[in-house]
């Protein structure tokens, strides 16, 4: 099997708890089904977000810094599983669009929920809807354990 045919499991990542549940989840699936678990860290530049222009700090900083963060994070999950062939991608853009992209040809993606209300959602929209309605593979959502204590 080729590098291209190789299947993978698609998780979103971002060190919150409910990306480190789907994350968990996502990392059992791919022992139990021999897959490649490829966990995407999207992110945005602050200035995309404001329709006027503002000054941001050196990108090849963010990036470092997102990239240093984002492997520590996962460096403390992944210990359960050594077996797993894990590939991270940051990439930057929207997480749902990301992920979609990524998505493509995989068995499925992964994406935790949040609990935000009703306003929250409609003002900064749901990931985990943005997927489901647009993936072209399978979709998991995982609900966040409110219960587990770290």
């Amino acid at each position: 099997m080729s590098v291209s045919e190789e299947r993978k499991l698609v998780v979103g990542f971002d060190g919150s708890p409910g990306s480190v549940d789907a994350l968990r989840w996502a990392l059992t699936e791919s022992h139990e089904r021999n897959l490649t678990l490829e966990v995407v860290y999207s992110w945005l530049l602050p200035g995309s977000l404001y329709p006027f222009p503002i000054s941001i700090p050196n990108t090849e900083d963010l990036y470092e810094q997102a990239k240093q963060f984002i492997t520590d994070q996962l460096k403390l999950f992944t210990t359960d599983h050594p077996d797993v062939k894990t590939t991270l991608k940051i990439v930057q853009g929207a997480a749902g669009q990301e992920l979609v992209s990524h998505g493509k040809n995989a068995e499925g993606i992964v994406v935790g929920a949040r609990s935000h209300d009703t306003i929250s959602r409609l003002l900064i929209g749901s990931v985990s809807h943005y997927v489901v309605v647009h993936a072209e593979c399978p979709v998991i959502v995982v609900k966040q354990n409110k219960n587990r204590k770290e």
